[in-house]
């Protein structure tokens, strides 16, 4: 089960890096295995596009979480994985390198070992390449 987490920690990450790389505007969902969370995640992001504030987008997707669960019969991980990307849609929705390793330390308490360990690795390749293309932009602005 943790491998599973696992993915959708990556998915998330790899997402946050989209949003600080591309903008949102030109960054998509991966395609998950989970239709539920696939669907969520994405409706998610497409209130961000719409330009919707986020008073909105927590209510939305409080609202989306409720109605997915009582329309539906999921079994415990899904419902979990769609609790993970409520809580850490915000975190998300900042695209900031700190936004992405406070993914990183909630996802801690969810992944063994080694899987938090190959995320740790994601991170600090995210981290390094964000770090030199800062860097760069920094030296022309004087900074």
């Amino acid at each position: 089960m943790c491998k599973d987490f696992y993915y959708i920690f990556t998915v998330l990450v790899r997402l946050s890096s989209d949003f600080l790389e591309k903008g949102f505007m030109e960054s998509q969902v991966v395609k998950m295995n989970n239709e539920f969370t696939y669907e969520y995640l994405k409706g998610a992001v497409d209130l961000v596009k719409d330009g919707r504030p986020i008073e909105n987008i927590n209510f939305y997707l409080d609202y989306d979480l409720q109605r997915i669960i009582r329309n539906n019969n999921l079994d415990e991980f899904t419902i979990k994985e769609l609790y993970i990307i409520k809580h850490i849609f915000l975190m998300i929705r900042e695209s900031t390198i700190e936004s992405i390793e406070d993914i990183i330390c909630f996802s801690r308490s969810f992944l063994k070992d080694e899987n938090y360990g190959r995320l740790c690795e994601v991170f600090h390749n995210i981290k390094s390449k964000h770090k030199s293309n800062i860097f760069s932009k920094n030296v022309y602005k004087g900074d």
